[in-house]
């Protein structure tokens, strides 16, 4: 215990040294101990109180962080002026009260620490060791359980928790010996699930230490005896973690079986389960372990049962009326699982069940929002309790609601079909492009009446395309520093025996040879131009999501690149592009009506002057009826002390069928923020004057005639790399608020770049009496084409605003 003092005061010290020489004389206590112990026990307990726990409740009387321990703390208090301090216990309840209060500051303390930032870890009350505590509850627990005349196994229940702790922190292997002996005793003389499972646990554990075989199989005997008398789901995880150890030592496929048919028969086929997040990471090893091609036949098609049931669970994880802060935070657990649904299926040969696994777990807080528009409020922790109830007041509406006839599927999870799904191919291909940790797959729909087409990308790897996205990320960054300081960008990377040559191009070269070149290949194109190529929508998972597909190419002087034979759109799912053509006539023939919004001089950014220009430019080419003015400003006369502010932005949208934005953008992702909130995507915005217009204000729009919007602003494609599955960004948004074809930036762009393509695409829109979707997708590419031939743009800014989101 001598590690514990070094935080004590001298005096304190001197009466933990007598404590350690008492029980140093005792051992281990395996019966009565000495008076002298006993007193040099009592004597600590009011330097527990001085030195950890009072520090510590006044901590957290103050500390924001911390509020949600004072209602506990203060109980733990109360119970400590029970008792007569001084006074050396004779009965075994009052020993035992004594090492569970001393245990209850070791776990607080330990959650206080854990919940500040490091430089707080020195405050008064966390600075000190609580292992003390813990060490004292351990003595005062052997103590109890020596003078108990009657044992029934509690007492040796609770030591063997309290060692158990002990071993967690430092791993001694004598502690993890007496940790299975003393669960095994109280089970001895208990019997009972409560007895069992910490046994089983511990067994477990005792393996991962000495790599004995024997007690994963005693933790499988005795987990199936008491399973075949009643099954529990805590008791379903732990057997099933013992098979799956056990499998990972021995390889026999038969325990493999086993794991996978527990974790089948444990979820439930919809509703809710109580802690389907387990499952996600248990299947997760397994399938990261085990390729998919060495499972036999009963294995492949339970590992597709269980990701089906795991999918549909998703819905329940974020339910339709459930607060943002509540489920981003828990799909954000589930990150990855429809790509690696979706790429198991296709090892079984299976492409339209990958499509289907894709659509049930992609978008879904988009899809569930959609569901229930209601009033969406950013809240932190001090609210999540009331949320909490608020939710589940909702979940007994909706049980209610849906007894009435003709509501019974109401809000509940839909029932996707691959027929229904491919009706998004009715005016060109969609390529689903999937990511796993074992391979990439692409799959092609060329129509609504047609099956889907398996291509297994075997020249790239997941890690590859990760990879590809950050050394993209640092070039557009780099990029970024050298406009800001007036430097010259050189875009090269040197490689060992070879010629340099520049970065970007290498990247899109890599991207054209091993993904892009192969889909192109198997849907037979050829090198076409203008409204010669066909259109091919791109739909992209996991990491695809962040590379630029439609950029890729060989740009050396014959190569050839994406472009050469097709124009690029993008979507998040399937539904969300059928969706965006469902009464798409209405809106074009309505009159269009167009809001045009600049803001050079956003608080605390960087000026942007051109982009005052590119709305003067629009407004030269947008018929003036159609240009819809912010207040009493015309846009001719617009002058860059006016800005604009975001309510004059929210008040014009419903009116406008086009919106153009010029002006800053910012992403939050659940990695930047302070926090590190999965929510903090949503504080993304666009920069304006007098704040940032968020993604939370646009969900609350209701813009019946939004057909198109241009983004002139960076990072408004970008998304949150750690939840890619949701694709929460600016452009998402737009196309949630109804906006059926959006063009946005994967990250910063260049204040030049605006005018030049957005004055290509409206001259297009505009160019006769009626509106054509597909001269958006056309005129972007013209444009960018043109910039790069003058070698106005390098292929960097080429990737960067070709993104386009959900493309009609």
């Amino acid at each position: 215990m001598s590690s514990c003092i070094s935080d004590l005061s001298k005096e304190d010290e001197a009466i933990f040294q007598h404590l350690q020489d008492a029980l140093n004389r005792t051992g281990h206590i395996c019966s009565e101990p000495d008076q002298q112990l006993l007193q040099a026990l009592e004597d600590m307990i009011p330097v527990v109180i001085t030195s950890i726990f009072d520090p510590l409740l006044a901590l957290v009387e103050k500390h924001p962080d911390l509020s949600i321990m004072r209602t506990l703390l203060k109980d733990t208090k109360l119970a400590w002026n029970t008792i007569p301090l001084g006074t050396i216990p004779e009965d075994v309840e009052g020993l035992c009260i004594r090492s569970t209060i001393l245990d209850s500051i070791y776990f607080w303390t330990l959650q206080a620490r854990s919940m500040v930032d490091d430089s707080d870890r020195q405050l008064p009350g966390l600075q000190t060791c609580p292992c003390i505590c813990l060490k004292l509850a351990i003595i005062y627990s052997r103590i109890a359980l020596a003078r108990d005349k009657n044992p029934d196994g509690r007492g040796h229940f609770d030591l063997a928790c309290l060692l158990k702790k002990q071993s967690e922190r430092h791993g001694n292997e004598e502690v993890i010996e007496e940790v299975v002996v003393m669960f095994r005793e109280a089970y001895k003389l208990s019997p009972t699930r409560e007895m069992l499972h910490p046994l089983v646990d511990s067994l477990l554990a005792r393996f991962s230490a000495s790599g004995a075989i024997s007690d994963i199989d005693e933790a499988i005997d005795l987990m199936r005896q008491s399973e075949e008398r009643k099954v529990s789901e805590d008791g379903q995880i732990i057997l099933c973690d013992a098979y799956r150890t056990r499998f990972s030592v021995c390889q026999n496929p038969d325990d493999l079986t086993a794991t996978l048919s527990i974790i089948e028969k444990a979820l439930p086929d919809g509703g809710q389960a109580r802690t389907p997040e387990q499952y996600w990471g248990r299947l997760m090893s397994i399938s990261r372990t085990i390729p998919a091609g060495t499972m036999n036949t009963e294995q492949g098609t339970l590992m597709l049962e269980i990701y089906r049931k795991l999918l549909k669970l998703l819905h329940s994880v974020s339910e339709p009326g459930l607060d943002l802060e509540l489920s981003l935070p828990r799909l954000l657990s589930f990150e990855g699982l429809p790509s690696e649904a979706a790429a198991h299926a296709l090892s079984l040969s299976l492409p339209e069940k990958a499509v289907e696994m894709l659509e049930m777990g992609r978008n879904l807080f988009w899809y569930q929002t959609r569901q229930l528009q209601t009033t969406i409020n950013a809240r932190r922790s001090a609210d999540v309790y009331k949320l909490r109830k608020m939710q589940d007041k909702f979940r007994h509406l909706l049980k209610k609601a849906r007894r009435i006839k003709g509501y019974e599927n109401l809000m509940k999870e839909p029932d996707y079909t691959f027929s229904s799904l491919a009706a998004a191919a009715e005016k060109g291909p969609v390529v689903v492009l999937v990511g796993a940790d074992v391979s990439c797959h692409a799959v092609i729909i060329r129509s609504p009446s047609s099956s889907a087409e398996h291509i297994k990308l075997s020249g790239v790897s997941l890690k590859q395309i990760r990879n590809m996205t950050q050394k993209l990320k640092k070039i557009a960054t780099r990029s970024r520093e050298c406009i800001r300081e007036g430097s010259e960008f050189i875009d090269d990377i040197s490689r060992a025996g070879k010629q340099s040559m520049p970065a970007t191009e290498d990247l899109l070269r890599t991207l054209w040879v091993k993904v892009v070149k192969p889909v192109i290949d198997v849907l037979g194109y050829e090198k076409a131009a203008g409204r010669d190529r066909p259109r091919i929508w791109w739909y992209p998972t996991g990491a695809f999501t962040f590379i630029p597909l439609h950029a890729a190419g060989d740009y050396t002087a014959n190569g050839s690149c994406c472009s050469d034979y097709v124009v690029s759109s993008y979507t998040q799912t399937l539904g969300t592009l059928c969706n965006a053509r469902e009464g798409l006539d209405s809106v074009v023939l309505s009159g269009p009506k167009a809001l045009l919004v600049a803001e050079p001089d956003a608080p605390k950014l960087e000026r942007l002057p051109n982009v005052i220009r590119e709305v003067k430019t629009l407004a030269s080419i947008i018929p003036p009826n159609a240009v819809i003015h912010l207040g009493d400003e015309q846009v001719n006369d617009w002058l860059p002390e006016h800005g604009t502010s975001v309510q004059a932005v929210v008040t014009h949208l419903p009116e406008a069928s086009i919106l153009h934005l010029a002006c800053h953008g910012i992403q939050h992702d659940s990695q930047s923020g302070h926090h590190r909130y999965a929510t903090d995507a949503l504080r993304s915005g666009f920069c304006l004057r007098d704040g940032d217009l968020t993604v939370f204000q646009l969900l609350r729009l209701d813009l019946p005639r939004a057909f198109f919007a241009f983004l002139s602003a960076c990072d408004s494609a970008k998304g949150d790399a750690s939840q890619s599955d949701q694709s929460v960004h600016l452009a998402a948004a737009m196309t949630f608020c109804g906006f059926r074809s959006v063009v946005g930036t994967m990250w910063s762009m260049g204040d030049q770049d605006g005018p030049e393509v957005a004055a290509g695409i409206y001259k297009e829109l505009f160019k006769g009496e009626t509106m054509d979707p597909d001269d958006v997708p056309y005129a972007l590419d013209e444009a960018v084409q043109k910039l790069r031939a003058r070698k106005i743009m390098t292929h960097l800014e080429t990737v960067n605003f070709h993104i386009k989101v959900c493309e009609l």
